[in-house]
């Protein structure tokens, strides 16, 4: 019996009246195509992109320069069909004269009109509006018939251009201005245009006399952290006011505890539809960051009772934390703007956000399935980042990516769906954005994992890069209208208010970043910022980030090529002869980033000596990234402030990854090299400061070593070394100044000073507790080398390797030995190494790797191949 989640129920097909794609932009598929038959669909949910590619009528869109032949498939109407039978309990809800059948669509993308059996009972244009219509009027009562369901997607295209037609032209940074009035993938600096459609989310029916329509839950942890009160509010929905004034319904709530168990029980009746519920915990188990303890979660369960027993229940998992916002005033001096600070403080303890922003895993987002999302959590945990930022210029995530942070420990610092760009506010956009928001948060409210709620991305800056009226002193809504910016009205009207209604308790800005007080979104001083002054803007060196922090830093980056092995997919084996190098039309394809070639090339030629091998290039680039990440994380985190893409489509790590995640250790050092007290002028840096960072809860001591390399010999100057007399600490949850002006030795000209500084156990000095190395910058200066290192790696273990070398060796990048040149599955990479240790690296995970199994890994480890600074010199 076909029911609607079955695939195979599902057909697709270009709608027969669809305008034929234009001449010049018709290829073979889709000749073929028009006027096409039904075709059988592959996936449910799904967006017909994937059904065209399943088909074998449209190649693969990241492939060479597919994308630009495949823009016809947003600009013509789609339908998909589902052929589906009803089961005996939804034919008898269909039959009930006091009972209802429900047609749920959890997303439509975008444009669509909803007909079951020719009658049309849907019509919807924002595709993060779930949307439910009865359908027992609709449907065919007979045992075994056939109901057909047919949902025509009109171009988004072509109707987000008829809407700027009547509403008029808007301004944007990326894609066709008109995608404000139908917003979805129109391109961006990060990924190709791929309008498509499809019901992209789960389609459902649902029978039913009354249900559970929504179960809303707030945990409240008083200041002393020894009790937390869970308040639980069921709405009920009926399917006729007969039931609603008809037999009493009770709603069963209990609250189940991290292990299990039942903790406590309660049946409250309907008033008005709803039901309430509270209950106290006392000394409970809390919710922590990822790095910063467990994440124990408890369930609370809500049925609907009624006089033959549960009629339906529903249940969500809830953390137990108190999180706050902390924006205290800072102490200015006088005639200094005011200032305030900008962190989240969790169970009373202040905690560092590092992490990234977190884009769509996928440009067709039904590919993204629990198990890719699991994957891209567990590398964002391992690489000790603790926040995502959900970026607002892709979705609201699937439950599946909140279930995952919550069990985690990863904050979600969640935008609302706007991004870079003047959006309208006429009365029926603002109405759809507040149907909108009010369905994103019945589902993310209650969540441990959610922190803010941020009204759009980087709108605010677009408003203040053109001449759009923007007053940030008005608070005249009849001015926000007549300007070029009039979204305000959504940013701080519309969403605020939807905030405030359903989960006051979260923290809400209007826009990321966002200043208060009518000062400028990039002020330093208050609110957060995108720091973009490196790579975009001023594309000052990434030497300057020290001056570059903000109170909060939510954006910030440097690009780096991918693997070799990615880079690789880009194109086809017909084409990767002639396109496999830096220059080629296919590989600028590619990259969608404004001025990307003058800006990687400006910053890879300011650092480094470089070859333009694509092997080499792709390695220099790669370090230039993983370089600026360091510089920004060292010194935000030395002043106690974030997003960098180190990661690849294909969950491949780059050598940022690696860099971040050890700066995000709990115990870091940092090296700063300055000029002499005294000294004028921009002359050569003389002098080194170090510190710890400690996001621990307690202090930690330790000694510190510092030793001076010379770049040239490669050896450790002699009587260089210095060794704090007694143990230092590095105090709890803060950065911590450790030495201050310490001289660099005579023994070498500073430009080929190398620095490396240790935290020893004091009870075992051979017991490292944090390193970190600091080289002469630029690197291109950095002198040529006497000889070619000898690196020496091998299994330590069945699941650990060693590292060694003869000479310092700046970014040792162990790759696999296929010619690839992806990393291995170490839980570190990328590595500075001195001659006179030896680094052991632990895998980071099995699958795929002979750890376990000693000699096999042996064998392996032997196969592996390794990179490094200027290695293509030798």
């Amino acid at each position: 019996m076909p029911t609607l989640a079955d695939p195979a129920a599902w057909a697709w097909r270009l709608a027969p009246d669809a305008a034929a794609p234009a001449a010049d932009a018709r290829d073979d598929a889709a000749a073929r195509l028009v006027g096409s038959e039904w075709r059988p669909t592959t996936q449910v949910p799904s967006v017909v992109s994937l059904e065209l590619a399943a088909a074998g009528l449209l190649p693969d869109a990241f492939t060479d320069d597919n994308e630009n032949s495949q823009q016809w498939v947003g600009d013509v109407d789609w339908e998909y069909r589902c052929v589906f039978d009803l089961t005996d309990p939804e034919l008898a809800f269909a039959a009930d004269q006091h009972g209802t059948l429900d047609l749920v669509f959890d997303g439509l993308d975008t444009v669509a009109s909803v007909f079951v059996n020719g009658k049309l009972l849907l019509e919807s244009d924002n595709m993060f509006i779930p949307a439910r219509v009865s359908i027992k009027d609709a449907v065919k009562l007979d045992p075994g018939a056939e109901n057909t369901l047919l949902i025509r997607f009109s171009s988004a295209t072509r109707v987000a251009k008829e809407r700027e037609a009547i509403y008029g032209r808007r301004s944007v940074w990326n894609g066709d201005a008109s995608r404000v009035y139908a917003q979805y993938h129109w391109g961006w600096d990060w990924g190709p245009v791929t309008v498509t459609c499809g019901p992209w989310r789960p389609v459902r029916l649902e029978g039913y006399r009354a249900r559970i329509d929504d179960l809303r839950v707030r945990v409240d942890v008083n200041e002393d952290l020894d009790s937390a009160t869970i308040s639980c509010d069921t709405s009920v929905a009926f399917a006729s006011a007969a039931v609603a004034e008809g037999a009493p319904l009770q709603v069963a709530v209990e609250l189940i505890d991290p292990s299990g168990g039942v903790i406590t029980h309660t049946e409250t009746s309907l008033v008005d539809g709803a039901a309430a519920a509270t209950f106290t915990i006392k000394n409970p188990q809390l919710w922590w960051p990822a790095g910063q303890g467990d994440q124990p979660l408890y369930t609370v369960r809500a049925a609907l009772v009624g006089p033959n027993g549960v009629d339906t229940a529903v249940a969500k998992r809830i953390g137990c934390r108190r999180l706050r916002l902390v924006e205290d005033l800072v102490a200015s001096a006088a005639g200094s703007p005011s200032s305030t600070t900008f962190f989240f403080e969790i169970n009373n303890r202040p905690t560092f956000c590092g992490g990234s922003n977190w884009i769509p895993a996928d440009s067709f987002t039904p590919r993204a399935t629990r198990t890719i999302y699991a994957a891209w959590l567990a590398l964002t945990v391992r690489g000790r980042q603790n926040m995502l930022r959900v970026w607002g210029g892709g979705i609201y995530e699937h439950d599946d990516f909140y279930d995952l942070c919550d069990e985690l420990g990863v904050l979600v610092w969640q935008d609302f769906m706007f991004a870079c760009g003047a959006y309208p506010a006429h009365d029926a956009f603002r109405a759809s954005v507040a149907a909108e928001a009010k369905a994103a948060l019945r589902r993310l409210r209650g969540r441990p994992c959610l922190a803010i709620l941020t009204g759009n991305n980087e709108d605010y800056a677009f408003a203040e890069s053109y001449d759009l009226g923007y007053d940030r002193n008005s608070q005249d809504e009849d001015q926000w209208r007549a300007s070029g910016f009039p979204a305000r009205l959504i940013y701080e009207r519309t969403l605020p208010e939807v905030v405030r209604e359903m989960c006051p308790e979260v923290p809400y800005k209007p826009g990321s970043p966002w200043s208060a007080g009518g000062r400028e979104s990039s002020d330093t001083l208050i609110g957060d910022i995108h720091q973009w002054n490196v790579w975009h803007g001023a594309q000052q060196p990434y030497q300057n980030y020290k001056s570059l922090s903000g109170r909060f830093v939510s954006e910030f980056g440097m690009q780096g090529f991918p693997s070799l092995k990615t880079v690789q997919t880009f194109f086809s084996p017909e084409k990767a002869a002639a396109a496999m190098h830096l220059t080629s039309a296919l590989m600028d394809h590619h990259n969608k980033a404004d001025g990307f070639l003058r800006r990687i090339a400006c910053y890879v030629y300011e650092n480094l000596r470089f070859s333009t091998n694509l092997k080499d290039f792709i390695y220099a680039s790669q370090l230039v990234q993983a370089e600026s990440a360091g510089f920004a994380y060292r010194d935000w985190r030395r002043k106690w402030t974030t997003e960098l893409r180190g990661v690849d489509y294909y969950r491949v790590p780059k050598p940022a990854y690696f860099v971040i995640r050890r700066e995000l250790a709990p115990l870091t050092l940092g090296i700063e090299r300055r000029p002499s007290p005294g000294a004028t002028g921009t002359g050569t840096p003389a002098v080194v400061d170090i510190w710890a960072s400690n996001s621990t809860a307690a202090a930690v001591s330790a000694t510190l070593e510092v030793s001076f390399f010379d770049a040239a010999s490669g050896a450790e100057l002699p009587a260089s070394r210095f060794v704090s007399p007694a143990p230092l600490a590095a105090r709890p949850n803060s950065a911590t100044e450790l030495a201050t002006a310490l001289q660099l030795p005579t023994g070498a000209p500073a430009a080929s000073v190398i620095i490396r500084a240790r935290l020893l156990d004091p009870a075992d000095n051979a017991a490292v507790l944090a390193r970190a190395a600091d080289w002469p910058q630029p690197l291109r200066h950095l002198p040529y080398p006497a000889a070619r290192p000898t690196v020496r790696l091998h299994a330590a273990s069945a699941a650990a390797v060693r590292v060694a070398a003869d000479r310092p060796v700046r970014g040792l990048w162990i790759v696999a030995g296929d010619g690839g040149e992806a990393p291995v599955p170490l839980e570190d990479n990328f590595l500075d190494v001195f001659p006179d240790e030896e680094l052991e690296v632990p895998v980071a995970d099995q699958d795929g790797v002979a750890a376990g199994d000693g000699e096999a890994f042996a064998r392996e480890v032997k196969g592996w191949a390794w990179r490094y600074l200027y290695d293509w010199e030798h």
